[in-house]
């Protein structure tokens, strides 16, 4: 019985340490914000590169059982067309799901750069 106590007690640590570490974020949802549609275009994207990143098994899986009933091989080599076309569009949905998120991050943080040395210049200079 002394794992319940141990485990309660880091239980609540770990969520004292998550609130902690989510007070600090709030200060990032002005600039989350500002670029909403960004941030949706990029979940979009993870979305269908992760619908794609499963679909391929699955047409594999089909294609190997068809094997089973003795197909044409017009057949297999439309599913092997089909599983090279959704890698294509795997690649192309990961391409810009990277895309949309880096150039997100990287406007974020330049406006959060921007902000800070605005507030360094207001400082008076017996601050520094």
């Amino acid at each position: 019985m002394p794992c319940r106590s141990a485990c309660r007690r880091d239980t609540r640590d770990n969520i004292f340490i998550g609130r902690i570490i989510i007070s600090h974020l709030r200060a990032l949802i002005p600039y989350l914000a500002k670029h909403k549609w960004r941030i949706a275009a990029g979940i979009f994207f993870i979305v269908l590169t992760n619908v794609f990143s499963a679909s391929a098994p699955k047409v594999l899986g089909v294609a190997v059982d068809s094997i089973k009933h003795n197909v044409s091989a017009g057949i297999l080599g439309m599913y092997a067309g089909l599983i090279v076309l959704i890698t294509v569009l795997q690649g192309v949905f990961r391409y810009k799901m990277r895309m949309t998120l880096i150039g997100f991050s990287r406007v974020a943080e330049y406006d959060l750069r921007n902000d800070i040395f605005a507030h360094l210049q207001k400082l008076p200079s017996r601050y520094f």
